[in-house]
């Protein structure tokens, strides 16, 4: 665990400002706040650990109401970018999640989701996930797919965002890396109703 303000009597803030990248878990306790501000945050762990089923996540998982304490917002121009993996065999702890009570994402933030190699519907427990009670959503999902041979076929993450209850919708889903500006490739974002 990186971060692990649990044993505070109070509430705390962490605040994610600017450029930085974080290898390892975040705890939090009720009350918690964590804020994406100002720049990119690379993160590559698990929020709220604890909240994480045995055996890892599965498709038994969505839709579940899974969830987890404190809140996550994402806005003031930052970027929460969940990986999939690490290229470093050694510190390769799978996909990042977030388990959070709410989930705040503001006009000007953005969340992105670095996707594995895509083979049709992606099994959950293959790629990143924030997993909330409450989701309120605004703003920017980016999806960073990484095809190992270039090629692109139709493909499904299902509930990259799993909520009991979502708000609002976001403004734009867009691809990043060298298919940003594909006019060959089409991503869709699909909301519960």
């Amino acid at each position: 665990t990186e971060i692990d303000p649990t044993e505070d009597p109070t509430h705390s803030v962490v605040k994610l400002l600017g450029d930085g990248s974080i290898y390892g878990n975040i705890a939090l306790q009720d009350g918690d706040v964590i804020d994406v501000e100002d720049g990119t945050t690379v993160f590559d762990g698990i929020i709220n650990p604890a909240s994480m089923p045995e055996g890892g996540i599965t498709a038994a998982d969505l839709d579940s109401g899974l969830s987890g304490p404190g809140t996550l917002n994402i806005g003031n121009g930052g970027n929460l970018v969940l990986v999939s993996g690490n290229a470093n065999a050694a510190m390769d702890d799978g996909p990042s999640y977030a388990f959070v009570d709410t989930l705040n994402i503001a006009s000007d933030g953005t969340v992105t989701f670095v996707l594995p190699d895509p083979t049709g519907t992606a099994a959950p427990g293959t790629y990143p996930q924030i997993f909330a009670d409450e989701a309120h959503l605004d703003g920017t999902l980016v999806a960073n797919i990484q095809p190992a041979n270039g090629l692109f076929e139709t493909t499904r993450y299902e509930n990259v965002i799993d909520a009991n209850a979502r708000s609002g919708q976001f403004d734009s889903c867009a691809l990043a890396g060298p298919f940003t500006n594909s006019l060959l490739l089409d991503l869709e974002c699909e909301y519960d109703k």
